[in-house]
This record gives C-alpha cells, structure tokens and sequence, in this order.
C-alpha cells in the first residue's frame, strides 16, 4: 500500500512536467508548419497566425504573420512586425533571433527601406556573427545606401566563412573600386572570375574597375 501511495505521489509530481512538455513540443511543430506554410500558400498562413496570436501565440504568431505579410506583397508591415518580435523576444528564446532578423531586413529590402534592412540586419549579427544570410543583406543594404566602408566590411566577413562565394568576392570589389582601392578591387574581381568566368555583373564589374584603372594611368 505505502509502494502504490509513493507511486501515485509521483506521477502526481511528473504529470505537469511531461504535459508542459508535450505543450511546448507540440507549439514548436505549430511554430515551424506556420513558417513553412507562409512559403507554401502565404494566404492560408496569415489566417493561421492571426487566430494564433489571438490565441496568445507570442512572438513565434508574429513572426509567421509576419513573413507571410512579406510574402504578400505587404513588405512594411511584414517586416515591422518581425523587427517588433525580434525585439520582444525573451532571453530564453534568443537563439531564434537570427532568423527573424534575417526575415526581416529581407522584408525592409523588399519595402526598398536599406536603412531599417541595415539595422534588422545588425542586430542579428550581435545575435550570431557567422550567419551568412545576414552578412548577405548587410551588404547589399549597404550597397543601396552608398555605405561601401560597410559594404567591405560585410562582403570580407563573407567571404572569410565561405570564400568560393563569387557574389561576395564581386561586392567586395565594387567597396573597394568606390573607396578608391584599386589594387584590391582588381583582385577580389578576378577571384570572383576564377569561380564564375561566365557571369555577367562579374565581367562588367572587371571593365568598370579596369576602366577606373586606365583613367588613373
């Protein structure tokens, strides 16, 4: 009798425990279909994140409201509310931070906003400063704003954790052909060509640099 009064106390301690974890197990899986159904038909996924955050869905509603937004032609917005997540996430769920801020500054790129893509984009990389979506959008918001001392920064972080990525070897070179480095400039493009000889914005880059060259005699 003790035996089976211990063992009922017990379950009565583990029962909330394993029903809290099958709550947040089963909130995950509702947080990753959301997102992967805002890719897949963005219509259906805004309904589904609406009735979630009414439901009290936190910053994991807001996020799939907010890629589906962007999804929708709703760029603004989209990416408003991903930067508003992004900025009520509790300490215990950081490690979701780079992925809203990466929605998101693709979201401002979208709104043709460079400036809030630029501060989305910076504030993940505080998060996790080895991602490269990010480093990515850094460099092409920066781009749009004429930022190139960013734009170098950005692409040779790029290319430090993936150097066979020709698109950063070329940003890399268009920051340093308007900084005036054309030294570097000539090299970065011609690693660029030696990963991709066929691309187009790479050989007209090259003429633009060996043109900036030629001019400086």
């Amino acid at each position: 009798m003790r035996l089976y009064i211990g063992l009922i106390a017990a379950l009565a301690l583990i029962a909330p425990a394993i029903a809290q974890t099958t709550a947040a197990a089963l909130e995950r899986a509702r947080y990753q279909s959301c997102l992967d159904l805002a890719v897949e038909d963005a219509g259906a996924a805004f309904e589904e994140a609406l009735s979630w955050r009414i439901e009290g869905g936190g910053w994991p509603a807001r996020h799939c409201e907010g890629r589906a937004r962007i999804a929708l032609g709703d760029d603004r917005r989209g990416a408003a509310l991903l930067d508003e997540a992004l900025s009520a996430l509790p300490e215990i769920d950081r490690a979701a931070a780079p992925d809203l801020a990466e929605d998101a500054a693709a979201g401002w790129l979208e709104a043709d906003d460079a400036a809030a893509a630029i501060a989305s984009a910076q504030a993940g990389l505080a998060e996790d400063e080895t991602r490269l979506g990010l480093w990515r959008l850094l460099a092409m918001a920066a781009a749009r704003e004429t930022e190139w001392a960013l734009v170098e920064e950005a692409a040779t972080r790029l290319v430090r954790l993936d150097e066979d990525n020709d698109d950063a070897w070329r940003a890399r070179a268009e920051a340093r052909l308007e900084l005036g480095d054309l030294d570097g400039a000539r090299s970065d493009i011609e690693t660029a060509l030696a990963l991709d000889a066929e691309n187009i914005e790479t050989l007209l880059m090259r003429g633009r640099i060996l043109e900036a060259r030629r001019l400086r005699g």
